[in-house]
């Protein structure tokens, strides 16, 4: 008898075991069918758009026709699991919130949630004893905090945004690209979502092989799509009305540069700067960076030291270390991040009296730091690799004055979410932009 209670229990947990897998089953494959409804939708969009091409100059229609949408399923696939975390998570706050006579309590907060109230008042509203911030038991209130968060990005900021991490060379350009993915209008678990695809592309129009004429263009995808997003069902219909719009573009422009010989003039053995090549030197200062459209700014603060490795009077070969800091703000994203490594660097006169000198150089890096999107936070760490150029110039005996920027930097950066999980992404960019500032260092022989 006993022998055969235990195999009945042993068999009912099996079940239930059984049972509890292939619900998760069934939960991946309803992310991944909806990953790929969305994914679909994305692609229509951009195959299909109409296109006004009127008034259009320096080949902007040709680019854009030329330029290929590099993105994968797997972007979204992510994100779609992050979401469906957050949801079954808030959905165990049986007893801080009433779901009432919704199925869960995220289907109640989504429909029910107004985004013009603070954290503190969405908070007082959803929980059964009308509990402030400060009230919430300590084991519950992250999961508040992140539901609050993704139902703020969702009807706010544009759900679900991704950048993508290879920016493309494509004749002397680089480019930045944004999916988003922004509610319109919902009822009863039934929405429709505007989706968006935009594109900042910076050419460099000194570039000697150069395919277009173009200095800078942003343009946009976008298109409707509707379908039903639920905690337990999630489905993206076919693109509506697709369309492709350039928001702004600008030309290069030749310019007729007249060269001029330097002319030398004699310098004063007294008053000229007799160590023209400092032996070694430690050196502080601040820098800024900025995004394409000027939406993001970064301001940092770094640290160098250069030692010397020959003795040329007019060239010097430098090997040291530096470390920089840095934060950038924007809206509901902040970041910060840390670089730490060695440097090689090369100085050469630029005049010949050698108190002014062009600089160029490699860094390899050590970076860590966090973002925080809204309250969705991640930790990264990684490598990174820059070719950089600039100039500096003598002051005094003992102090000069230094300008660095970027020329091309290539990043290999790990992501950890907060929620768990990790993912990675490789990056190659040229010149300023928000991760890699310009710098103006001042530096003082030792």
């Amino acid at each position: 008898m006993k022998t055969k209670i235990l195999l009945q229990l042993f068999l009912a947990i099996v079940s239930t075991s059984v049972l509890q897998l292939q619900a998760q089953d069934n939960e991946r494959a309803d992310i991944f069918k909806a990953s790929d409804e969305l994914y679909e939708a994305f692609n229509t969009m951009h195959t299909t758009a109409k296109f006004d091409t009127k008034n259009l100059k320096c080949n902007v229609e040709q680019i854009v026709k030329d330029y290929q949408l590099v993105f994968g399923k797997h972007t979204f696939g992510y994100t779609f699991n992050y979401v469906q975390e957050t949801i079954d998570n808030v959905n165990t706050l049986t007893t801080l919130v009433d779901k009432g006579n919704y199925a869960t309590i995220f289907d109640k907060l989504f429909e029910t949630f107004d985004s013009s109230k603070s954290y503190e008042e969405f908070t007082k509203d959803i929980t059964t004893n009308n509990l402030t911030v400060k009230e919430l038991p300590k084991d519950k209130a992250q999961n508040l905090r992140l539901t609050y968060g993704l139902l703020k990005v969702i009807h706010d900021g544009g759900m679900l945004t991704f950048h993508d991490a290879d920016r493309l060379e494509i004749g002397g350009c680089s480019d930045y690209t944004a999916y988003r993915l922004k509610l319109k209008k919902k009822n009863l678990g039934q929405v429709t979502w505007e989706i968006k695809t935009t594109i900042d592309i910076d050419c460099n129009c000194a570039f000697s092989d150069r395919k277009y004429d173009v200095d800078l263009l942003k343009f946009e995808y976008t298109a409707e799509v509707s379908g039903f997003f639920t905690a337990k069902n999630k489905t993206f219909g076919k693109a509506k009305n697709p369309t492709l719009k350039v928001l702004r573009y600008q030309c290069c422009q030749e310019k007729e540069e007249k060269e001029e010989e330097p002319t030398k003039t004699a310098l004063n053995d007294d008053e000229s700067i007799q160590d023209l090549m400092q032996n070694q030197t430690i050196g502080f200062g601040a820098g800024v960076g900025f995004s394409q459209d000027f939406d993001e700014t970064t301001w940092c603060i770094t640290a160098e030291y250069l030692y010397q490795i020959n003795t040329d009077e007019y060239k010097g070969w430098y090997v040291g270390g530096k470390v920089t800091h840095s934060n950038t703000s924007f809206n509901d994203f902040s970041s910060s991040r840390t670089v730490a490594g060695g440097k090689f660097q090369y100085n050469f006169s630029a005049v010949p009296s050698g108190e002014t000198q062009f600089v160029a150089g490699l860094m390899a890096n050590y970076a860590f730091g966090n973002n925080d999107f809204n309250g969705f936070k991640d930790d990264f760490n990684g490598t990174v690799f820059c070719a950089y150029g600039g100039a500096n110039v003598r002051i005094s005996e003992d102090w000069s004055v230094g300008l660095q920027f970027p020329i091309l930097i290539f990043e290999n950066l790990t992501f950890k979410p907060e929620s768990g999980g990790e993912f990675k992404t490789d990056a190659t960019s040229l010149f300023i932009n928000k991760d890699n500032p310009l710098k103006i260092v001042i530096r003082r022989s030792l």
